[in-house]
Order: C-alpha cells, then structure tokens, then sequence
C-alpha cells in the first residue's frame, strides 16, 4: 500500500506540473481530461481514496475526492488529513525557540509539570523529543487497538492515550539509555509545552509558522 500511495502522489505531481504553465486558462474540457486522468490513476493504483486540488495564490481551480475514506464513508474535500510525521519537526523547532527563550528547559525533568506521570522524575523534555525517554508507543496497546477498531471515528484526549500508554506500569527502557520511536512521547511533550507555558501549542504554531 505504501508503495501505491508513493507511485500516486509521484504520478499526481507529474499531471499537475504538466498543466501548471497554463493553469489559468483551464476550460471545462481540459478540467474533465484532468478529472478522467485523476480517476484512472486511482484505480491503477488501487488506493481507496484520494483527494486532489490546484490553487494558483488564491485561485482555485480545481477540487477533487473520490473513493472511501473508510467504509461506507465516502470522501470529501472538506475531509482533513493527518500531516503524520511533519507534525514532529514541528514540536521539536516549537521546543528549541521556547529552550532558547527559557521558558523551558531541556534538562528539567517532566515531574516539574506531570508530578503523577510514570517514570516523570527521570524524563525530561529532550528526551521526549528524541524518543530516548522509554514511553511505550500507544498504538501498539491491544486495548487501544480494539476500541479504535471499534469506534473509528473517535476522538482520543492527551490523557486517555498517555494512560494506554503507562498502563502496564512499565518502559520500554530506563529513561536515556536507548532510543525507540513512540507516539507517546510526542503526546507527553505536547502535554508538558502547554503545563510550562500556559499556552496551546496550536497558539504557538500559527505565531511561529504564520498558520492562519
């Protein structure tokens, strides 16, 4: 599937640049060529949907979802995307700008804002930041896997998933000895930047990248 989900965005961008030189002067025929190019990539690829736009500055001209964003559901332009890994960059330039002006420290440890957190005496924000802190990663929790099965669409808060998380009582590791990718350690850290500033790291985000 990932293979199919790279050799589409690729052959996306292709179709895209072609017609990027005359963009503006699409008619209603070529956005029907294009339309008829999208769909026939979708079913030789074989992903379940997908969604498609092209802007030029404020201009848009031309929107497309086709296919299932799950069963029976089927997908929409208005529908958001999980920007999946980008996210991490993110939290770790948030994390170097907030160091930097001393509003939190990379050293101190996470006790200092989750006093009840497993193992928090011995974590601190750098860590969490380069997944050495030990957190098992939420996703692999059968608990966590049943109910999403389950209920799909849910929505999980910051608490409930760290609980999926330390519920077993146990790290993957003594804090700072090893490394190892977790989701939930991103979570912690998302948790601790808000505990130490006051603020919504959303607040943070549209300041520092211009997000509006």
């Amino acid at each position: 599937m990932k293979k199919n989900i790279h050799v589409l965005i690729a052959a996306l961008s292709v179709i895209l640049i072609s017609i990027n030189s005359n963009i503006s002067g699409q008619t209603s025929a070529e956005r029907d060529v294009l339309l008829k190019k999208i769909s026939e990539l979708k079913e030789e690829t074989k992903v379940k949907s997908l969604t498609a736009g092209i802007k030029k500055g404020d201009e848009e001209i031309l929107t497309i979802a086709l296919g299932e964003s799950m069963t029976s559901v089927p997908a929409s332009a208005d529908m958001h995307l999980r920007i999946g890994g980008v996210s991490e960059i993110f939290f770790g330039t948030l994390l170097m700008i907030l160091a930097d002006k001393s509003l939190i420290g990379l050293d101190d440890k996470i006790s200092k804002w989750m006093p009840d957190l497993l193992a928090a005496d011995k974590v601190t924000p750098g860590m969490l930041i380069k997944n050495t802190a030990g957190y098992k990663d939420y996703v692999l929790n059968k608990d966590f896997i049943d109910l999403v099965t389950k209920e799909p669409f849910r929505n999980f808060s910051r608490e409930e998933i760290i609980a999926y998380s330390v519920s077993g009582g146990e790290l993957n590791f003594t804090p700072g000895t090893d490394q190892k990718y977790s989701h939930t350690e991103f979570t912690i850290l998302g948790e601790v930047i808000e505990r130490a500033t006051g603020k919504k790291c959303m607040s943070f985000m549209k300041n520092i990248f211009s997000f509006q």
